[in-house]
């Protein structure tokens, strides 16, 4: 039996298929690769800090300061990558993250790592935004839920193996560093490779960056949530768990097990979001989260229910934003979905840059039981919003738009 011979059309599609899959392989790479970095750093800074004798509030306001650097960058990145492309602004960021990476160990002082990490804020908000905007052209909504959970699995593997890493190396010296140098190098070399396959912008947004808010609320205010929570878990879980009994390096292994329930939960949720309203899959993902952290003040750190509700609260506050995103890409296209993804990291960025003052000045002012209850507070809030969403606006059309 012979195969026909592939029509011109057939090689086009393979070639356009393969294109995809290139670009998307690369992406995903590369902000795991970066992830790796992240997990690596936010606990280790703030052990470093710590350790120096600093206060919460001190400690909170310092690492807030990434969060201030993507809150300053997002409005501009529409226009940034219409004029360079996405590409090239994504190999920018990441030259941007390692610049940063390197002056810390440089400079050790909280005052210096201010506009460092302000520095290393704009690069990684940049890294985040793109690489979402990049994934969300290129995927069929239909698989939307589920690639974008297979996206936030993978960086969750990168983030979890920070503080893996960490355990191996130790938190002081040059060793944590140097290790993160090499790892964001790593990153730039699938982006580099796949750069000609890059979606393309050649449009700017429909309209005002904040106005997104109005139109997907539900999405949007995903990164807002998921700021508050994830910041508080890298930067504060650590300081937490060393409080309630865990010892030396072994406070970082929170923030391990946080991560691995990012790698499993987000996965099962995407599933579920391909299947039925993706708002109603939304708003059981915050109030689980919301419950999960809650028992933190049954469970003592280090006991088994502690390390149970870590791995859900873990894995149900990264499937937010991983069906936030969803969201967002049935909503939007082009200019506009550019525009969309910068406002989730700004809101996430916001989040992360109130989340750990606003906790931190808590533990402060009472104790460390302060930490989950405003993580339990962030999830139900949003629950609820979403859910009021949901009766308010009725469910969601194949084409993404309220019925």
């Amino acid at each position: 039996m012979t195969r026909e011979p592939l029509t011109a059309k057939d090689t086009t599609s393979l070639r356009q298929w393969r294109g995809q899959a290139l670009s998307l392989a690369a992406v995903i790479a590369s902000i795991s690769t970066v992830g790796v970095t992240f997990g690596l750093t936010s606990p280790l800074l703030s052990l470093i800090l710590e350790r120096q004798g600093f206060s919460y509030t001190l400690i909170s306001l310092n690492t807030a300061m990434a969060a201030a650097g993507t809150i300053v960058l997002a409005p501009l990145l529409p226009r940034l990558v219409r004029r360079f492309g996405s590409a090239n602004v994504l190999l920018a960021s990441i030259a941007t993250i390692l610049v940063a990476l390197a002056l810390l160990p440089v400079f050790p002082s909280i005052w210096a790592w201010f506009p460092i990490r302000f520095l290393y804020g704009m690069g990684g908000g940049a890294l985040f935004i793109l690489s979402e905007a990049w994934i969300n052209q290129i995927v069929p909504n239909a698989q939307r839920g589920r690639i974008l959970g297979i996206y936030i699995t993978i960086m969750s593997v990168g983030i979890a193996v920070g503080p893996v890493i960490l355990t191996l190396v130790g938190t002081e010296g040059l060793a944590p560093f140097a290790v993160g140098v090499a790892v964001v190098a790593l990153g730039a070399i699938p982006v580099f490779l796949a750069r000609r396959t890059a979606p393309p912008v050649t449009t700017l947004p429909s309209a005002f960056l904040l106005r997104f808010i109005r139109i997907a609320p539900s999405g949007i205010l995903a990164g807002l949530v998921l700021g508050i929570i994830e910041s508080c878990a890298l930067y504060l879980l650590p300081l937490y768990a060393l409080r309630s009994g865990l010892e030396g390096d072994n406070a970082v292994l929170p923030v391990t097990i946080f991560v691995a329930g990012a790698i499993v939960i987000p996965l099962l949720f995407g599933w579920f979001a391909d299947r039925i309203d993706r708002r109603t899959v939304l708003a059981a993902a915050a109030a689980i989260s919301a419950i999960s952290v809650a028992t933190y003040l049954v469970f003592a750190a280090g006991t088994p229910g502690f390390w149970i509700a870590t791995f859900i609260w873990g894995g149900t506050s990264t499937a937010i934003y991983s069906l936030g995103l969803t969201l967002l890409g049935e909503r939007f296209k082009g200019a506009d979905l550019v525009a969309a993804a910068a406002l989730i990291v700004l809101m996430y960025s916001l989040g992360s840059l109130t989340g750990p003052i606003i906790t931190g000045a808590a533990m402060d002012t009472w104790d460390i039981r302060a930490f989950p209850i405003v993580a339990t507070a962030v999830g139900l809030l949003y629950a609820v919003l979403v859910m009021l969403r949901l009766f308010t606006r009725g469910p969601v059309s194949e084409e993404g738009t309220p019925s």
